[in-house]
């Protein structure tokens, strides 16, 4: 799942790249790599979470 987040945020860096062959102009595009490493592993930590109180809930 980091995996996964770190590849949408690579789809949205292209997204904005191309904007402009739509018509919507972006001012100098820039990336904090250290939010998105924290964004991945956010939602990892979330999705794990997750699965354990479902664990724990089934009593697994």
């Amino acid at each position: 799942i980091p995996t996964k987040a770190l590849l949408r945020a690579a789809e949205v860096w292209t997204l904005v790249n191309h904007a402009r062959e739509f018509g919507i102009t972006v001012e100098k595009p820039s990336f904090d790599l250290s939010a998105i490493v924290k964004r991945s592993r956010d939602v990892a930590k979330t999705l794990s979470q997750g699965v354990a109180h479902l664990l724990k809930k089934n009593k697994v």
